[in-house]
């Protein structure tokens, strides 16, 4: 049920972020202004990753309350530092302005499928 609830979720504040990111950057500043218009153009390409983030603070959270604090500690640096950090350094080089949106989204992309591949090993061993 967390998977679904997460998902289902995930999704509606993706659509939010993808079809009226103008409503959701005015909450914070004024979308007339040249930050609320890079907020704007930026919203979508960082709504990629919201699904995934919260499908990976899901996992984390499971992983803490089955103690399994080792491979949730291992997580949690996996999406803030290791993966996060060269992401911020490399796609803005790759991809301009698109790539500082897009570092967060890939570094959630990664991590969800390091996750899959370590929630797959651990149901093969069960």
């Amino acid at each position: 049920m967390l998977l679904v609830t997460s998902t289902v979720i995930g999704l509606i504040v993706t659509m939010l972020f993808m079809v009226v990111p103008d409503k959701l950057v005015a909450l914070f500043v004024d979308k007339s202004s040249e930050a609320g218009q890079i907020a704007i153009d930026g919203f979508p390409y960082f709504a990629i990753g919201i699904v995934f983030f919260i499908l990976n603070v899901a996992f984390i959270g499971y992983y803490q309350s089955v103690e399994r604090i080792k491979r949730a500690t291992f997580l949690v640096f996996l999406r803030g530092l290791i993966l996060l950090v060269p992401s911020f350094l490399l796609l803005p080089r790759l991809l301009g302005v698109e790539g500082i949106w897009m570092a967060m989204p890939l570094a959630e992309i990664m991590t969800t499928i390091i996750l899959l591949l370590f929630f797959g090993r651990y149901s093969k061993r069960s």
